[in-house]
């Protein structure tokens, strides 16, 4: 993968995140059921989050600015796991969920001050979903801690 430079990039890179964790907590509700009620709100949220990234962007952005280079990032760095493997126990598919907010939020860390000098309200929109990230990794933490760990669901024959 190419290092992640401009703001355009920069946005798509967080897009593609949230897509990852969207399609992630997706397939964890579809294994594993009503166990766990919260998975589709949170795969609804990353696609808000993604949505808001990209009407921040739109909004701030200028020819001029794009031009001028805002980050530099390995997007391989950040990109989180996205698939699970069906007979995986539940405590740890949230697990892996719990490390995925992590390089979410350390990505939006990362953008948000590099990108702060350049585009201010897109910084302000990363940083503040690395806050939401974190919020949502304790959540995804907590109920790691209280799943009653069922065997996923049987694939219909």
């Amino acid at each position: 993968m190419t290092r992640v430079q401009t703001a355009s990039q920069g946005v798509s890179l967080a897009a593609e995140i949230e897509q990852r964790l969207a399609d992630f907590y997706d397939t964890l509700a579809s294994l594993y059921g009503n166990s766990v009620a919260d998975l589709p709100m949170l795969a609804e949220d990353s696609r808000k989050s993604a949505k808001v990234v990209r009407r921040t962007y739109y909004s701030a952005i200028t020819d001029a600015v794009e031009s001028a280079y805002c980050f530099d990032i390995d997007p391989a760095v950040y990109l989180p796991q996205a698939d699970i493997s069906p007979g995986t126990p539940l405590r740890e598919a949230l697990a892996q969920a719990a490390a995925n907010e992590s390089m979410a939020m350390e990505f939006y860390s990362t953008a948000g001050e590099q990108c702060r000098a350049l585009i201010a309200d897109l910084a302000h929109a990363f940083l503040h979903l690395c806050g939401k990230h974190g919020g949502r990794r304790l959540k995804v933490r907590a109920l790691a801690s209280s799943a009653p760990d069922p065997s996923p669901k049987a694939s219909p024959r």
